[in-house]
């Protein structure tokens, strides 16, 4: 398949032989079978062979289709060219068919096109379900996949018809074969067309750990979970020769400023005698340094103490001191991270720093082994309390790094100077880091991610280009792009890759770079939406109508909920009571808090932090809070379901902590279908059949407990409510039958629907299976009154840029009053002097430069990009060493220079603002770590007691300026 893009080191690919074609005879293409001597589409298969049913196949739907498309006959000899392994034969190439491709001349011609390419996608998905495509029958199977990869060529040219088939088993046999997990070849499957799977399955894959994935399921990949007890086994780099001493860090260190509420930081020093000294001390908010991420099933860990090997930590060092600076064209929405970095020359706006990183200079960094305490003893209390406070820490530790490094040994073994974009991509996308819970944080929190390959570390929102780029997207591959060199070296490099630079353009995208795009684009989006889970740039719930009163910080919470569900959901964690406290720390609540409570107990806990939650929640089908029991929480989940779950539509809370939803506050795309079943079902059962007046019919299966104690007695009538796009449902018992559009019940169990064609002609005569459809209704589902349970407030973890929050404390109100308060005398002196002078020197007797400073003046004292610019005290001092100022040159002397002071001291403040912000928001982030931290009083707060004693329009108007984007 020469057409299809493959990565520039490819595992051989698929041969597709050149069967005795029979020539198409245009008098049909539906016809061609019979024909050839075959009963029908349906009857292709009897008493065939497969290499006359491949013959058939290439003659019909390849080259009989070619040659219908073009309307001219097309010779395959012309396609042919010889394959000498493993055996010496003939298979076929698109590439000449370029020469024969144009678009259509009219309307008509796409449609007859369209048209032609849906008929045969309909044989084509016949004879694929048959046996010999099944039992990966050769040739029958390459011909069939020939045929797909043909159509997607044609369907740029014939107005994109619906191509609807399943994912095609060869490809799949392939990844089996080539020892993929199950869970990443159901990921491959779900991505539209075959084009990126079969790029993927020439993809080589280094396994340097020998991971087996024979019991990983297909949701999520086991591969990489490994014991955490005496048996784990640090790792060397050199395996093979004698292993070297671990080196330890000052463990009393560590664990004294975590209990005082630090952060330890780490640095590796070299010493001349060949040995190596690890140096702690505690994180101040000016610190640069750096996070590491990594897999333990690397043997990066240490369960028995703070330390590792030697080896070990002369290659982390190594990577450190190459690391390039930190960089990024792209970061998350209201991410503050503007670092512009050239060579080793390195301005951080955010901590106000410049750096020119030298060789020798130490380098700061946190890492799990070596700054979270570890014990041998089961009942260290003091331990387990620490490495708790420590855990709590990690998203505030990843979210404010300068850099995330991650370490994974399969990337390891890759060299970014041998492979392109899109392989660049693959690779991360399936490395075993992006399968671990814990790495969701450790890279969705910060923009500065780099992955460590053998030649280099690359960050992706820095180097690859984003989507929207053009076909022959030009990226310099030069070292200084991918480590940390000299100024020079980074000058001679630019100027290297400037005159030698490369386009990225696998085999076979420039016969079709449409094809290498779609892969591109593909991989970008699955591994951007899997590293960055909650860097989406606006919430969906915010375009909710307007009367739904949806604040931007409520949608930006379900925005995130929803994210970092979805992606904890296809990744794996050794221990389960983990994911709750990633989970905490994902949507910046305290882990700490969470983890104090009983296991059960935690999800509720989070779910209950926010005011408002998706419903899809309520067709989990995960584990739930007591499933079986008689009780109004049974929908409340206890660990993370592997089910996908949509950000909208969404219930409230109410004051009762019941949840509301009504469907005024849907939009129609996404509003659930709500059945009504005049009676109330009995526990026992499983699947039944409803039909609505109008014809509709849903078969629905309810997922439930075999030994279910749910007491139906006091409900009257029955209700489900379906899911617009996925079909998923649940169950839910009202109280009453519903007289009105407002019901209330309780939530029963998860199920799922299925809708079947209408059919109008008969009514079932059993008149309970008639369901009463609404479009319109509340829904109010019962909670149990004390089961609320409180956790501290929400922590932004990452260097969000919003000065004015009014969910911040009042003590950043008074850092910022005490920054800006100066400016004010400083800004009305001079304005008062000034009007002073105008009186006293008549516009008549003025020059024309000093009319010119005078109308200048007036102007800057509006809002507008002329405020910052000294025009008009350049003019006035003109003016006045020219003219004089009829005896005020005193007073204009200190007109302009106090005038000249406010601009400059703007300029300062400006860049105080932003100190004393990253300063406050990393005192605050250490501070609501600890076990009894309370929030003071809120800007919100202030401002609702100031609001009162405000007109209501004045208030209003001040509100949207401060809390609308």
């Amino acid at each position: 398949m020469d057409y299809i893009p493959t990565p520039l080191s490819p595992l051989r690919g698929i041969d597709v032989p050149l069967m005795d074609v029979v020539p198409y005879d245009f008098k049909g293409l539906w016809e061609f079978p019979l024909r050839m001597g075959f009963g029908g589409v349906s009857r292709i298969a009897a008493g065939s062979t497969p290499s006359r049913i491949a013959s058939l196949l290439q003659s019909w739907l390849y080259f009989g289709l070619l040659s219908e498309f073009l309307q001219s006959p097309v010779d395959s000899t012309e396609f042919a060219y010889r394959v000498e392994h493993p055996v010496s034969r003939l298979c076929i190439r698109i590439t000449p068919i370029r020469k024969l491709l144009n678009p259509p001349y009219s309307k008509a011609e796409t449609n007859r096109r369209r048209t032609l390419l849906e008929d045969v996608v309909r044989w084509l998905r016949h004879v694929e379900n048959g046996s010999l495509c099944q039992q990966y029958t050769s040739p029958v199977i390459e011909i069939t996949l020939s045929i797909r990869m043909l159509i997607y060529i044609l369907a740029p040219l014939s107005g994109y018809p619906s191509i609807a088939l399943q994912p095609h088993t060869l490809i799949s046999k392939r990844l089996r074969d080539g020892g993929w997990c199950p869970s990443h070849i159901e990921r491959i499957e779900n991505m539209s067309k075959d084009i990126v799977g079969y790029y993927i399955s020439c993809l080589r894959r280094p396994n340097p750990r020998g991971f087996s994935h024979i019991k990983c399921p297909t949701t999520n990949c086991e591969a990489s979970s490994t014991s955490l007890s005496k048996d784990y086994v640090i790792r060397h780099t050199h395996p093979d020769s004698r292993p070297c001493p671990l080196v330890y860090v000052n463990e009393n260190i560590v664990r004294q400023t975590i209990a005082n509420g630090g952060i330890p930081l780490v640095s590796i020093e070299l010493l001349p005698s060949g040995s190596t000294r690890l140096h702690v001390h505690a994180a101040t908010s000016r610190d640069q340094f750096i996070a590491i991420s990594h897999v333990w099933s690397d043997g990066l860990g240490n369960p028995l103490s703070n330390s590792l090997p030697k080896c070990q930590l002369d290659r982390l060092a190594m990577y450190l001191k190459n690391l390039p600076n930190p960089s990024s064209h792209a970061a998350f929405d209201n991410d503050f991270g503007p670092t512009f970095s050239f060579g080793p020359l390195s301005l951080d706006l955010a901590r106000l720093s410049f750096i020119c990183r030298k060789s020798d200079r130490p380098v700061l960094f946190w890492m799990d082994t070596l700054c979270i305490p570890v014990s041998t003893k089961k009942d260290d209390a003091w331990t387990n309390e620490l490495k708790q406070r420590a855990i709590n820490q990690m998203a505030t530790i990843y979210g404010r790094a300068s850099q995330v490094l991650v370490l994974d040994s399969s990337l390891q073994q890759c060299r970014i100077g041998l492979m392109n974009r899109s392989e660049l991509l693959a690779h991360i996308t399936f490395s075993n880091w992006m399968g671990r819970s814990w790495t969701l944080q450790e890279g969705a929190l910060n923009p500065f991610v780099y992955f460590q390959f053998a030649d280099g570390a690359v960050n992706l929102l820095d180097t690859i280009p984003s989507l929207g780029s053009s076909n022959k997207t030009t990226i310099s591959v030069h070292p200084a792009a991918f480590r940390l060199v000299g100024l020079r070296d980074t000058l001679k490099s630019l100027k290297w890759a400037w005159r030698k630079r490369r386009t990225y353009q696998p085999a076979g995208s420039e016969a079709f770079p449409q094809f290498e795009q779609h892969i591109y684009e593909t991989l970008h989006q699955c591994c951007m939406s899997s590293l960055h889970a909650s860097g989406y740039n606006t919430a969906k719930n915010y375009f909710m109508p307007r009367h739904a009163k949806m604040t931007l910080q409520n949608a930006q919470w379900l925005q995130e909920f929803a994210a970092v569900w979805n992606a904890l959901s296809l990744r794996t964690t050794t221990q389960a009571g983990d994911l709750p406290a990633i989970f905490a720390n994902m949507l910046g609540l305290n882990a700490y808090a969470v983890l104090q409570l009983p296991p059960e107990q935690r999800m509720r806990a989070i779910l209950g932090a926010g005011n408002e939650l998706p419903i899809a929640l309520l067709f989990n089908r995960g584990p739930r809070f007591e499933m079986s029991g008689d009780h109004r929480g049974r929908w409340i989940p206890t660990h993370l379901g592997r089910h996908y779950i949509e950000e909208t539509p969404v219930m409230r809370f109410d004051s009762k902590r019941n949840l509301v939803m009504r469907t005024s506050e849907m939009q129609n795309q996404v509003r659930p279908t709500l059945l009504i079943l005049p009676k109330c079902l009995h526990v026992e059962a499983e699947k039944i059949t409803v039909m609505t007046l109008d014809g509709s019919r849903w078969d629905i299966t309810l997922h439930r407990e075999k030994d279910d104690l749910f007491d139906v007695k006091p409900y009257a009538c029955t209700a489900f409510l379906i899911g617009k796009s996925t079909y998923q449902a649940c169950c839910i018992r009202l109280l009453t039958y519903p007289e009105t559009t407002d019901l209330e019940g309780v939530h029963d169990c998860p199920c799922t629907a299925e809708i079947v064609k209408p059919n109008t002609a008969r009514i079932p005569e059993n008149t309970s299976l008639l369901v009463e459809q609404f479009s319109s209704w509340s829904l109010t589902i019962l909670g149990d009154t004390n089961s609320h349970l409180s956790i501290q407030p929400r922590i932004p973890r990452r260097r969000n840029f919003s000065f004015f929050d009014l969910n911040e404390s009042v003590h950043w109100l008074l850092r910022m009053l005490c920054v800006w308060i100066p400016l004010v005398p400083l800004l009305i002196t001079p304005t008062i002097l000034r009007i002073y002078i105008a009186t006293k020197c008549p516009w008549r007797t003025l020059s024309n430069i000093g009319r010119a400073s005078l109308v200048t003046f007036v102007i800057q004292r509006f809002p507008s990009p002329l405020l910052f610019l000294p025009i008009t005290q350049i003019l006035f001092i003109v003016d006045l060493t020219q003219h004089g100022s009829h005896g005020l040159r005193s007073i204009g002397i200190a007109y302009a220079v106090l005038d000249l002071a406010w601009i400059l001291y703007t300029g300062v403040a400006c860049a105080l603002m932003v100190q004393q912000w990253v300063q406050y928001r990393f005192e605050v982030s250490l501070s609501s770590l600890t076990k009894d931290w309370k929030q003071g009083k809120s800007i919100d707060d202030v401002w609702t007691r100031i609001k009162r004693r405000l007109p209501v329009s004045v208030g209003t108007w001040l509100e949207d300026i401060f809390t609308r984007p």
